[in-house]
């Protein structure tokens, strides 16, 4: 055998040793590329849903600050009633202390007249 023979055997054997690996290597490659792609179209999906959820959360965060100031409107509304209230129930007062003054100061001979 001559040293040219050697080497192409030597080379030849290297080749088919290194090839085996590669092509395993290649077809991991390939199903992992699947996982991936089934990966990315999860991820997809997820982003969609969560665009779709903050969409709704804006909607509904609009109508409870409407609501809030509905409800801010409506106490406002209340708390002027009940003002308005308790300055007529502070005006009946006063007129009851007038009264009661006025009949204070009458004459106390009249109401024994009346009974008899």
């Amino acid at each position: 055998m001559t040293p040219m023979d050697i080497f192409v055997i030597v080379t030849g054997s290297f080749t088919v040793l290194v090839t085996v690996p590669m092509i395993m290597l290649a077809m991991w490659s390939r199903r992992e590329a699947g996982e991936l792609r089934n990966i990315q179209t999860d991820l997809v999906a997820l982003m969609e849903e969560s665009r779709r959820l903050a969409e709704e959360m804006h909607l509904l965060q609009a109508e409870i600050r409407k609501e809030q100031h509905e409800a801010v409107a409506a106490a406002e509304v209340a708390a002027t009633a009940a003002t308005d209230a308790v300055g007529q129930v502070g005006v009946a007062v006063e007129d009851v202390g007038r009264l009661v003054e006025g009949l204070a100061t009458e004459e106390p001979e009249a109401a024994p007249d009346a009974r008899a």
